[in-house]
């Protein structure tokens, strides 16, 4: 009797797991209801698109599960590498533990699109990022070498982007979808394009020397001999630290802060390749993460 019991439960479960394997390998994907469509045959498709962009602010701001978009307030980076090898600025930078605040507050100002060619152009603006983590920094400006690591913190204000999205037609499960093959950026800062927590606009500065010496004595004469120069100071309204973990000394640190307050937009001029090279490998992972889930009839009707 036992026996029989057991081959039963066996049975039924078994004849559960197939029926909802079966229920869900026949279930067709859906547009979520956050989503808004669009028609190809609409005069204004470009405005509409923009327009469905835009809706998805305070749920990209949450994350979208359904569609394995993870949260972009705060969004986390585990990793960026830039790299510059030409001009005044030749520089290895690798960022980690990255947070960026403020990338949710984004307004699409303009699209231009060719879906037959799964061509999109996007404006965005966005009024201010806060991005803070960990660096390392390696080459040379100038004339000088660089080496530093160490935490970072940056500001920039009134950012304009420009994403070139290049895609793809594929099919999976007899439903179309589209795939990003190359995801293009460019961005400028307006006004104070690169804040840094040192000498921009007019930032005082307080120091503290401490001196620590000891009496010697050479030739019958007494003299102070320095055997350590500890210098700490402060900074008012300050925009950017760097703390160096690898110089330890924060003379260097100010130093550097100085140079890249005194020298912002030449620096980030000769950076911004690289910079949206690296921005836009991390985005494009990013938006394939959704547009593989969600059909095109979905969000493109014809």
């Amino acid at each position: 009797m036992a026996d029989r019991c057991v081959k039963f439960l066996l049975v039924f479960c078994l004849t559960i797991i197939c029926h909802n394997g079966e229920a869900a390998e026949n279930e067709k994907p859906k547009l979520p209801d956050y989503l808004p469509s669009c028609k190809r045959s609409d005069p204004e498709l470009d405005t509409c698109i923009k327009n469905s962009f835009n809706s998805l602010r305070p749920h990209l701001a949450r994350g979208l599960t359904d569609l394995g978009v993870p949260p972009v307030e705060p969004l986390l980076i585990d990793r960026l590498v830039m790299e510059n090898s030409a001009g005044p600025v030749r520089v290895t930078a690798a960022f980690s533990n990255i947070t960026v605040i403020g990338p949710s507050n984004y307004t699409v100002t303009k699209i231009r699109s060719d879906l037959k060619k799964m061509r999109i152009d996007m404006g965005l603006a966005l009024p201010r990022i806060e991005v803070s983590g960990h660096y390392e920094v390696s080459g040379q400006v100038l004339l000088f070498p660089v080496r530093s690591q160490g935490n970072f913190w940056a500001a920039f204000i009134d950012v304009a982007a420009i994403a070139k999205i290049y895609g793809k037609e594929i099919e999976r499960d007899n439903e179309k979808y589209m795939s990003i093959e190359r995801l293009l950026v460019d961005f400028k800062l307006k006004n104070s394009r690169f804040k840094v927590r040192d000498t921009v606009n007019h930032v005082d500065v307080a120091a503290i020397t401490k001196i620590y010496g000891k009496e010697i004595e050479r030739d019958n004469e007494k003299y102070m001999s320095i055997e350590r120069l500890l210098v700490d100071f402060k900074l008012k309204n300050s925009r950017f630290k760097v703390r160096d973990t690898v110089n330890h000394g924060s003379v260097i640190g100010e130093a550097m802060n100085q140079f890249l307050n005194n020298n912002a937009p030449e620096i980030i001029e000769e950076m911004r390749p690289a910079a949206s090279l690296a921005i836009a490998k991390h985005f494009q992972t990013f938006l394939n993460a959704a547009f593989n889930k969600i059909p095109i009839n979905l969000w493109l009707q014809p």
